[in-house]
């Protein structure tokens, strides 16, 4: 039953799994690398498919296969390793928020 980018799916010991939904009419045509956007607006198609993954997959199995997946998609759009491998490494690493005095 897909669901707002969710697919829930039951297993057969009745409990439930969710997976990131896509028509199947989507293309996985994003923003090409080679265009002349800024950087950080290319890394941000990369952080939103990569935070839905993480937010969205429930099982490590099936987060393994949406994240290849999401490098397929986006080496056919022109996107280098090293632009999902700098954004993932971000995503990992804690932020430290600023306060003000």
């Amino acid at each position: 039953m897909p669901f707002l980018d969710t697919l829930i799916v039951r297993k057969a010991d009745g409990r439930v799994k969710l997976l990131v939904y896509r028509k199947k009419t989507h293309t996985d045509q994003y923003l090409h690398f080679s265009s002349h956007h800024p950087l950080q607006h290319k890394l941000s198609v990369v952080q939103t498919l990569l935070d839905r993954s993480s937010h969205i997959v429930t099982e490590v199995k099936d987060r393994e296969q949406e994240e290849h997946h999401i490098r397929t998609a986006l080496a056919r759009c022109g996107y280098p390793d090293w632009s999902i491998n700098q954004v993932k490494s971000q995503m990992l690493t804690p932020k430290i928020k600023k306060t003000t005095r």
